[in-house]
């Protein structure tokens, strides 16, 4: 992965931005690094705000759909939470990658399918608040068996889940499905 270079805008807060004073790094290592960095907000009040950044361009996550419509999700041990959580496939770009090359590497990676055809379906923030690297949230769609999921040594991935779009908000409704991107992808996916 590339290293990305802090977002740093030296521009007044004329508007209601922050503006970053002073970008100090706190911690990197190879997929990304953590920022505490010294702001102005527009009122001329000094502060500090934690931000971080992956170290590629954008991250993606993609809706895997099956060609009999269901979605495929997947049950990921997260760290950060200490949990199952069932979602999508998600992944970076890597250096020479763009994201419909990254989201389709992630989806035979950590599925084993292949899609006959993919979607972009918008870009989001996971959480702007915090993190400042975009993710590309696509569709993929009829969806086929091409090879055994092979995930990469960092990952944890367990069973493989197809819902039926109305079971899938199903699954949102009732707490099931926590994640914010695989909760976007399934609202906005096909009926």
């Amino acid at each position: 992965m590339s290293r990305q270079r802090p977002l740093l805008r030296r521009a007044r807060a004329t508007r209601g931005e922050i503006e970053i004073r002073n970008a100090r790094e706190i911690y990197s290592n190879r997929f990304g690094t953590l920022y505490d960095d010294d702001v102005l907000f527009k009122d001329g009040v000094e502060g500090r705000y934690i931000r971080f950044l992956w170290h590629c361009r954008q991250t993606v996550a993609v809706l895997p759909v099956l060609e009999d419509g269901r979605y495929l999700l997947l049950q990921n041990f997260r760290h950060a939470v200490r949990e199952w959580v069932l979602e999508i496939p998600k992944g970076f770009t890597g250096d020479d990658a763009d994201a419909e090359t990254a989201a389709r590497r992630e989806l035979i990676e950590e599925t084993g399918l292949v899609a006959a055809r993919i979607e972009t379906l918008q870009t989001l923030y996971g959480d702007p608040g915090f993190i400042g690297t975009p993710t590309e949230l696509f569709i993929a769609l009829g969806c086929t068996p091409a090879q055994a999921p092979e995930p990469e040594a960092e990952e944890t991935i367990g069973e493989l889940i197809a819902l039926s779009p109305t079971e899938a908000r199903t699954a949102i409704a009732d707490g099931r499905v926590r994640d914010a991107l695989t909760t976007v992808a399934i609202l906005r996916g096909p009926d």
